[in-house]
């Protein structure tokens, strides 16, 4: 599981200072205590967007429950399943073909049948900047399903397309060192600095234990026009992740195959805390499904710009 560990922190963050604290301390992956419950939530968020793409109003308010609320910034709120399904077959009516990609950050339980979902959501239309928010959704279960009772929305801070220059402060070398492992990433711009390209290394101090290496791609992907980011670990396996920026830290939500075969997922953060200096760290970590514990937030230095 050792290699497990790595890769699941190397598929989302920028650096690979990140990853030699994914692996400090061995545990043993542990399973959500509501495995069945979290599943039928994310399936029915991902039914939710399902439904919105295919333009079908009755499906999405049938999602929702009897009483539930749709709440947009922009917007009065709209009150109870009705309404909902007029709203959204005015909607509709009026909007183009899109295509909606929504991604589950977080499902927090706050009862036997109350349960928090949080992620984000980009809807895609032809000749149309991508139409980037996030969400809160309170589910509740109602006569044996998981129904939204209230969803909230926002948009993105960021009105424009995503620019890599936003990420340029990174070019040059970085570190992060602990009595175990040494990290070292090395960031510059491909010739047409389209992409940046981080080459990295990790040296383990412990006798016997050989040391990685890796390389990740990040850029604008073409087709969301958002920041995106593909990564090559040496041992084989492959990555990529989704990058937004909250205001405050960059959200990195990764997915992964390890050289084995095996699928990772991690949910990683990453603030700038100045020209030298940026913290990083990893949550919602699993290996096939298997919950693996956070990487707690890690301090990366700068060594060279």
């Amino acid at each position: 599981m050792k290699n497990s560990y790595r890769f699941v922190a190397a598929a989302g963050v920028v650096v690979a200072a990140g990853l030699i604290f994914a692996q400090n301390k061995p545990a043993t992956p542990q399973q959500s205590t509501r495995p069945a419950d979290e599943k039928a939530i994310r399936d029915a968020a991902q039914a939710l967007a399902r439904a919105f793409e295919k333009g079908d109003a009755q499906a999405v308010a049938n999602l929702w429950t009897e009483e539930g609320e749709y709440i947009d910034e922009n917007a009065p709120p709209i009150h109870g399943r009705a309404a909902l399904a007029k709203a959204y077959s005015d909607f509709f009516a009026k909007r183009p073909e899109i295509k909606v990609e929504a991604k589950t950050n977080s499902v927090r339980f706050l009862g036997p049948d109350t349960a928090i979902e949080e992620g984000t959501c980009t809807v895609n239309a032809k000749e149309r900047p991508p139409n980037i928010s996030r969400y809160s959704t309170l589910f509740v279960r109602t006569d044996g399903a998981w129904k939204v009772a209230l969803l909230k929305e926002w948009g993105d801070d960021k009105d424009t397309k995503a620019s890599l220059a936003d990420l340029a402060w990174l070019i040059g070398s970085w570190e992060a060192d602990n009595a175990e492992v040494s990290a070292r990433t090395t960031y510059d711009w491909t010739e047409s600095k389209h992409f940046i390209r981080a080459r990295y290394s990790i040296a383990p101090k412990k006798a016997g234990e050989a040391a990685s290496s890796g390389v990740q791609v990040i850029g604008v992907h073409p087709a969301t026009g958002l920041i995106h980011s593909w990564t090559f670990d040496g041992d084989g396996g492959v990555g990529e992740a989704s990058w937004t920026y909250d205001g405050e830290q960059w959200v990195i939500d990764s997915v992964g195959t390890l050289a084995s075969g095996a699928s990772s997922t991690a949910l990683n953060y990453l603030a700038r805390r100045g020209d030298s200096l940026f913290t990083w760290r990893s949550v919602q970590r699993t290996v096939n499904g298997a919950h693996l514990p956070d990487v707690p937030a890690v301090k990366v230095t700068r060594t060279t710009k």
